[in-house]
């Protein structure tokens, strides 16, 4: 009996290495199942109290950091492990690879971040009209790449030893070939950096491209693409480069819409022309969709081939299409009811004939 006691201490004494880093394993576990409890009631209680800020740190910060105890976890049973095989190549690296996976896991925690922020800050842009959603997601992916970017030299430095000036001479020539193959690429980047600095348009607004090419609402600014929803409702997604070398018009942006049209009046009803052209522009100057601070004109202004044409040019307050046509209606009505008042007619295409008196003689 005492032999075979002897023996069992004999083998844990041996393998004292294995318990330790199983052991390890079993803490890391516990930590991990305590984490997840503890952060899912404490969102469940922001989301409950619509804390949004302190929700958004949680919510980014909930799976990198279950992530971040396994691989401390992991890597530290390993350290146990190594020092009893100092020659086998997998403890050798394993050092590396866990700042590797911490950088990783930083990464992955400010990125989330960020994407939480930016959901608040449309959120309170929504409601407050603070900052414009353009502007906050042009802000986001800006941060992502520098993120992106300062975690990839870290991870360069720490792990296989390149220096910063080697970092950048590498940089600066393989920025060279990268432009030629990827110029397309490039130039999209660029022009998605000119909409997020010029900022001709932003999302939620109608536009369109001087050659009448592309005009519908733009839903999505990205980096490489914007995607338009045409008037037919249909997805458009536009390189950025097109911008570049493209007018754009933005209705959205207009400050009133205009009303330019030629009315013709009958050449029988010339001498009741003064007072209609009067009363017409009376009638726009006191109209109350016609914006007053604005031309606002009624003229006669030619002779046409059938008719006497009355030019009416005045710019509505509105910009929304379906009550500009509801203003331009109600004018033409009244310009109509005006011309009929004075028992004139609008003209229609008509062809007088003249006969000369010599050859109705000659008829007779």
């Amino acid at each position: 009996m005492k032999e075979q006691i002897s023996q069992i201490f004999s083998f844990l004494k041996e393998y004292a290495y294995a318990a330790e880093a199983a052991f390890v394993l079993l803490i890391t576990m516990v930590l991990a199942i305590i984490q997840a409890y503890v952060f899912k009631k404490l969102l469940h209680s922001l989301k409950r109290k619509n804390k949004l800020w302190e929700k958004a740190i949680v919510s980014a910060l909930f799976k990198p950091l279950q992530w971040f105890i396994w691989i401390i976890g992991v890597t530290f049973s390993v350290d146990l492990l190594s020092g009893y095989s100092e020659n086998a190549f997998i403890f050798q690296i394993v050092s590396p690879i866990r700042k590797v996976f911490v950088v990783f896991v930083l990464v992955w925690f400010m990125l989330a971040f960020i994407k939480e922020i930016e959901k608040v800050l449309l959120v309170a842009g929504s409601t407050k009209r603070r900052m414009s959603k353009t502007t906050i997601r042009a802000i986001s992916q800006v941060l992502k790449v520098l993120v992106i970017v300062t975690c990839t030299f870290i991870i360069l430095q720490t792990t296989l030893g390149v220096g910063a000036s080697a970092i950048l001479a590498f940089a600066g020539g393989g920025s060279i070939s990268i432009g030629f193959a990827a110029k397309d690429m490039l130039s999209n980047f660029f022009g998605g950096l000119m909409i997020f600095l010029d900022r001709p348009f932003a999302i939620g607004e109608r536009i369109r491209s001087s050659d009448g090419k592309t005009e519908g609402v733009v839903e999505e600014i990205g980096w490489r693409l914007t995607k338009i929803v045409t008037l037919e409702k249909v997805p458009l997604y536009v390189p950025n480069s097109y911008f570049l070398n493209t007018s754009i018009e933005n209705p959205s942006r207009m400050k009133n819409r205009r009303i330019k049209t030629t009315i013709g009046v009958r050449y029988k009803d010339v001498k009741k022309i003064p007072e209609i052209v009067k009363d017409v522009e009376a009638m726009l100057k006191s109209h109350e969709g016609i914006d007053q601070d604005n031309i606002v004109i009624a003229r006669f202004t030619s002779f046409g081939t059938s008719s006497l044409d009355l030019l009416i040019y005045a710019f509505t307050k509105t910009i929304q299409f379906d009550e500009f046509t509801k203003v331009q209606q109600d004018i033409f009505f009244k310009v109509m009811e005006i011309i009929e008042n004075y028992k004139a007619s609008c003209a229609f295409p008509t062809t007088t004939v003249h006969i000369p008196d010599a050859v109705e003689m000659v008829g007779k």
